[in-house]
């Protein structure tokens, strides 16, 4: 079995390493999908009531900007929670964790049911936000469990498939429930998906923590999780792949945040075609994310991927800019230009993760949980940011793309500059160089 139900004494790494590569096998494919079909509950919780914004503003009898403000609430909250669930998953398990994060969320749904006030909606949220930062981190660590390095990057893929793809496709479920059956209904869905997923995990999902049994005699040390979460905020490759996930989820948050008031009050089309409309977006990105994952079977090199994706962001972004400035924007035109920013998206996502967290599968629930913390904070802030604007618009969309990709641009070209000086350093010194150096070097020459 790739997972253990026991509570061994001690793990022998040869041992560990066998009952990764089994997971690759078909007898663990449920697994796999398990995996996946909570990651997107986190998303769909995230971003399923979005197309219904509009319309949940007028039933609360608040302005657009506050019930967007409600999203950067659900973000903030959603990326805090993470940096608990990764160390308490490191020392008691990731099932466990799992469970009582996704039991919290689900109290938090029930609540927005019955909400009749912004206030009262605000306070679901947090709760949806507090419980939902379980999933992503923990199925960023639990892949880490299960799969050996050469395996990793393309189980990131799938796991990043599903954490960035049900977002896309959110609208368009969203936007059907909402308009044939009220934003009430949206919730109560995602009520009954949770149940479903709880006693999915309760009765089918194993430990994958193999390392757990010994870690739980032990109280948490304190000074040992600082000096862990200051050696990755040192670590400047780490950093700079942590820089481009934030920036490049902030893209798709801000067209998923602002792309219902551009079309639905500036195109006026009707919640239902929004929906429809960002199935195309949802391909793209699709198509991206499988570009990268056969990229990745090829061993190309991350961040050649990464910058291939951000390029393909800055030319949108460009573009949107541009059609935005001489006043030629239409439906169409800033519909295909989300869809290329979901493509190049689709390219950097599970790339950047898997660079920032291989190099430290020892404590990788840390590493993944401050990674999804800075993740999300630092996106709530570039939505905060783009907030101030009076108005949604395509302008500032694409405006906000093209800063975005600029940055991304930058570390990237950082990362990939350093990666071959190390690497020269590295046979300098007759490759002695550190573990965390060699891991990264494979990152471009693998």
């Amino acid at each position: 079995m790739l997972f253990s139900n026991s509570n061994p004494t001690h793990v022998n790494k040869s041992s560990v390493n066998k009952e990764k590569v089994i997971m690759c096998h078909k007898n663990n494919i449920f697994m796999m999908m398990l995996i996946i079909a909570f990651v997107a509950a986190g998303q769909l919780v995230m971003g399923l009531c979005l197309p219904a914004l509009p319309a949940m503003a007028l039933s609360f009898h608040v302005s657009n900007r506050a019930m967007q403000q409600s999203f950067t609430l659900f973000i903030v909250i959603f990326g805090i929670s993470q940096l608990f669930y990764g160390v308490l998953s490191d020392h008691y398990g990731r099932r466990p964790l799992l469970l009582w994060g996704m039991l919290i969320s689900l109290l938090g749904t029930i609540l927005a049911i019955n909400s009749a006030s912004l206030s009262a909606f605000l306070l679901a949220r947090f709760l949806q936000g507090l419980g939902a930062g379980s999933v992503s981190v923990l199925g960023r660590s639990i892949i880490s469990d299960a799969y050996p390095r050469e395996k990793m990057a393309a189980a990131m893929s799938l796991l990043m498939l599903a954490a960035a793809i049900t977002p896309a496709l959110s609208p368009f479920l969203g936007g059907q429930i909402e308009h044939f059956f009220g934003w009430q209904s949206i919730f109560i869905i995602l009520s009954i998906y949770l149940v479903s997923l709880i006693a999915l995990i309760y009765w089918k999902m194993p430990e994958s923590n193999l390392d757990k049994g010994t870690s739980r005699k032990k109280t948490i040390n304190t000074l040992m999780l600082i000096k862990n979460y200051w050696t990755l905020l040192q670590d400047k490759t780490y950093i700079s792949y942590v820089i481009i996930v934030v920036l490049g989820f902030s893209c798709q948050l801000l067209s998923l945040s602002l792309a219902p008031f551009i079309f639905q009050n500036g195109f006026l089309t009707s919640v239902s075609a929004y929906g429809s409309l960002m199935m195309i977006p949802a391909a793209a990105y699709i198509v991206g994310n499988f570009i990268s994952t056969f990229l990745n079977k090829k061993n190309f090199p991350y961040v050649k991927i990464i910058l291939s994706g951000v390029i393909t962001c800055l030319l949108f972004g460009i573009i949107l800019v541009s059609i935005s400035i001489v006043n030629l924007e239409s439906c169409i035109n800033v519909l295909c230009c989300i869809a290329g920013i979901n493509l190049g998206y689709g390219l950097i996502a599970s790339n950047a993760a898997t660079g920032a967290i291989m190099p430290f599968k020892e404590f990788a629930g840390t590493a993944s949980s401050l990674l999804g913390f800075i993740q999300m904070i630092g996106s709530s802030l570039v939505l905060t940011l783009a907030s101030f604007f009076a108005k949604s618009s395509s302008l500032v969309l694409g405006g906000s793309f093209v800063i975005l990709s600029l940055m991304m641009l930058y570390v990237s070209l950082v990362i990939l500059i350093n990666l071959r000086h190390t690497k020269a350093r590295t046979r300098e010194l007759g490759s002695n160089g550190s573990i965390y150096g060699g891991l990264r070097n494979n990152a471009v020459e693998d």
